[in-house]
């Protein structure tokens, strides 16, 4: 079997690695002409850690771990609205969430990967099927076949347009992140999240490896206001003017790993995001939001997945991309919607439901807070997943 990807993030590097680990013959492509710094930090949850180790690719991340012993919410007003020790959630989820640098991740997973198997500064025009195989058609003139072709190119992906009924969706906000120098931002703790209620805003900090943290901070704005890459910052920081004191510390922190910014989309998921010889995984096929934190965590899944319908029918591979489709709609359904609700309540500019929001929240536990997703992302709903690919 021979398998082509298309681009080299999270989700093409985790296929790779595994499709390389299984014996499988994996080219990975990818436009870029080498892999940049993108600035920013994922959050990586016990359950993707899990696939990591299933799929063998987790020991890369070991000397990267931190202790995160707890959260600590700010509301509009300045004052403590909520404060929670994780020792119980992580319990509730089977093991710690991991905040990386998303560059670092990539790297690291880089490290599995035979050096003849990625090819930059390939990009693709046209993908053409048949019954026997697909064919990338790269802008540089060449071509090349494979078994199969798996477009894990993002949420602009050039892949899915073999797919229909696939649109992107304007969140009506626009994102800024980062990776910053604990030392800038004194005031955090170096073992706490830090979260930051505004008018129309929200803003969350995880400590990272490296005596860093990991920002993002999502306004409510038409995508056509934001500021070009030059100005982001400057604009940020006008947007955040009178804001929250360590907010404030944050974004005008030296940044250690390149910033971005930039307008943010989501892809909802489809019931079909396979042909016969071209699948999708990662963003590619259900691009979510930043507020739960689950967009790599899907990818990585999707990745444990599709190799492991591949392995249990890799002589009918139309048959096993069914079944792939089959296991992914539902849950990345239902995190769609989950991630859509948080957004919804979380960056609102409507005051009235925000001091009801922090109202609320006062009273509740991260059990109570996160009801609907544990069962999604719990130990026993990864062992359920893996359950599909043990014969009776």
């Amino acid at each position: 079997m021979k398998i082509i990807i298309i681009g080299a993030g999270i989700a093409g590097v985790t296929l790779a690695g595994a499709c390389q680990r299984e014996g499988i013959e994996v080219k990975l492509y990818d436009k870029a002409k080498k892999l940049r710094n993108i600035g920013g930090g994922l959050l990586l949850w016990p359950h993707a850690i899990r696939y990591l180790n299933w799929l063998g690719l987790g020991d890369c991340i070991i000397p990267y771990r931190v202790s995160v012993k707890g959260c600590q919410m700010v509301g509009t007003k300045g004052e403590i609205i909520f404060t929670a020790d994780y020792s119980s959630f992580f319990t509730l989820i089977g093991g710690e969430v991991l905040p990386i640098d998303r560059s670092l991740f990539q790297q690291l997973l880089m490290t599995h990967l035979s050096d003849s198997i990625l090819q930059l500064d390939k990009r693709v025009i046209e993908i053409k099927e048949d019954t026997h195989q697909a064919t990338v058609f790269f802008s540089d003139g060449t071509q090349e076949s494979a078994d199969m072709v798996v477009g894990a190119d993002g949420i602009y992906s050039t892949v899915r347009k073999n797919l229909p009924h696939y649109a992107i969706q304007y969140t009506n906000n626009c994102w800024w992140g980062g990776m910053s120098e604990r030392k800038h931002v004194p005031s955090l703790a170096s073992d706490e999240v830090f979260v930051a209620i505004g008018k129309g805003k929200m803003c969350i900090a995880w400590p990272a490896h490296g005596d860093r943290f990991m920002w993002y901070l999502p306004i409510k704005m038409p995508a056509a206001q934001l500021a070009s890459q030059e100005e982001g910052i400057t604009q940020l920081q006008t947007l955040c003017a009178d804001w929250n004191p360590q907010v404030q510390q944050i974004i005008s922190a030296p940044p250690s790993a390149q910033r971005f910014h930039l307008p943010l989309y989501t892809l909802s998921p489809q019931p079909v995001r396979s042909t016969s010889r071209i699948t999708l995984i990662g963003d590619a096929a259900h691009s979510l939001g930043p507020i739960l934190g689950q967009g790599a965590n899907q990818a990585i899944e999707d990745a444990f997945v599709l190799i492991n319908c591949l392995k249990r029918n890799s002589i009918d591979i139309p048959s096993a991309l069914k079944y792939y489709d089959s296991l992914r709609y539902e849950k990345a359904q239902r995190l769609s919607e989950l991630e859509n609700q948080s957004a919804s309540t979380m960056i609102n500019d409507d005051m009235e439901a925000l001091e009801a929001f922090e109202q609320q929240i006062r009273c509740l536990d991260l059990a109570t807070i996160y009801q609907d997703l544990i069962p999604l992302v719990d130990e026993k709903a990864c062992h359920t997943l893996k359950s599909n690919f043990i014969e009776n």
